[in-house]
């Protein structure tokens, strides 16, 4: 439902397919794909594990028609905030203050310093966050972030 932002190489953004796409095999990618991911396997499988199979609440936050979208969503009382952007860089900020009633534990996939030249190059981040926080998150091109918040 997303594909129009689809980037052509692999990036880390065929990861945000799976929060935001109610279509989930659909998301999984071809051979070639799992070939170029082996060497993070493990980050990828421990991410998907994450991932329900059923939401309860989806909610649109922002986004442009083939430009980039910004979708949240809701299982118990975690969210799966996902980002995906066509081919220019931007930053989008993430407000918490609509999904976090107290603290939450952050984990962020989120493009590397060098995406644009070189797709398979990401970051992991985890840290402590609550209502209070926004978080600037920078989508390089072709790319976008998951942003989990759990209790």
């Amino acid at each position: 439902q997303f594909l129009f932002l689809c980037p052509l190489s692999f990036r880390e953004s065929h990861l945000f397919f799976f929060p935001l796409s109610n279509f989930l095999l659909s998301s999984l990618g071809d051979a070639e794909m799992a070939k170029r991911i082996s060497k993070i396997k493990i980050l990828i499988l421990e991410f998907l594990s994450e991932v329900p199979v059923s939401w309860d609440e989806t909610v649109v936050l922002d986004g442009q028609i083939g430009e980039y979208v910004l979708i949240a969503r809701r299982k118990g009382e975690n969210w799966f905030i996902g980002g995906l952007n066509n081919w220019d860089e931007r930053t989008v900020e993430v407000d918490l203050s609509r999904f976090t009633n107290g603290a939450y534990n952050a984990k962020v996939i989120n493009d590397g310093v060098n995406a644009n030249r070189q797709a398979e190059d990401f970051l992991v981040e985890r840290f402590d966050v609550d209502s209070q926080d926004r978080i600037n998150m920078i989508m390089k091109k072709g790319g976008g972030f998951v942003l989990v918040l759990t209790k």
